[in-house]
């Protein structure tokens, strides 16, 4: 439910290549089409609250304690992390 309101409020960016497969797939919002990566996922989310332009301000506030929130998210839907990278 949460990635569900995250693509709803923001662009959202998914890149992944399972080890079997000969392409990525990358995703944006709704759009799925083939792109070059190593193994692995890749989750961006871009423009967030960009149809809610109160929510955003509100978020501005508390962007420090929601980002801590989203990167504790995403550690919980990672099965298995190599590498975590954070940038703000």
């Amino acid at each position: 439910m949460a990635l569900n309101t995250i693509k709803n409020t923001s662009t959202l960016t998914i890149k992944s290549k399972h080890s079997k497969n000969k392409h990525a797939l990358i995703k944006i919002n709704n759009k799925i089409s083939k792109c070059a990566r190593e193994q692995g996922t890749t989750i961006i989310v871009a423009d967030l609250f960009r149809d809610c332009p109160i929510r955003k301000k509100i978020n501005d506030k508390n962007v420090n304690r929601d980002i801590k929130r989203v990167i504790e998210l995403c550690g919980a839907y990672s099965v298995v992390c190599m590498c975590f990278v954070c940038v703000y």
